[in-house]
């Protein structure tokens, strides 16, 4: 029974471990497409200091506020 059990544990921490595996394959593209839509590289977000990654952020906060308001003027949304 005992190792059973601990097959039963094994296959539910690696269970877990794709699931995590998977979390961060997903922030990684989604980092990526964000990049992408800023002009910069992953490599380069990363790279950021506090206080320009605050700054980029504001200004992507801007851009989004723009459209919402041109979109919203047209009846539609994001």
């Amino acid at each position: 029974m005992n190792a059973i059990q601990n097959i039963l544990q094994g296959v539910q921490e690696m269970a877990r471990a794709r699931e995590l595996a998977e979390q961060k394959a997903d922030a990684i593209n989604e980092q990526e497409k964000l990049a992408q839509q800023a002009g910069t590289t992953p490599e380069e977000v990363q790279a950021m200091s506090p206080e320009q990654a605050t700054e980029a952020i504001n200004k992507l906060s801007a851009i989004v506020m723009d459209l919402t308001k041109r979109l919203d003027g047209k009846g539609e949304s994001l």
